[in-house]
């Protein structure tokens, strides 16, 4: 039984962990996007 509880928290866990750096990279990726259009504006005014 209490093998089965450590396995269970432990794939918690990971899903925990995957979901966080796919949000982090996610966060990444649009504020790279939201500069480059910023770069690509501030191109475009000058």
């Amino acid at each position: 039984m209490r093998n089965a509880e450590e396995q269970s928290g432990q794939v918690g866990m990971s899903i925990f962990l995957f979901s966080l750096i796919l949000a982090i990279l996610v966060g990444a990726f649009s504020t790279l996007v939201w500069l480059g259009n910023l770069v690509i504006e501030g191109m475009r005014l000058h």
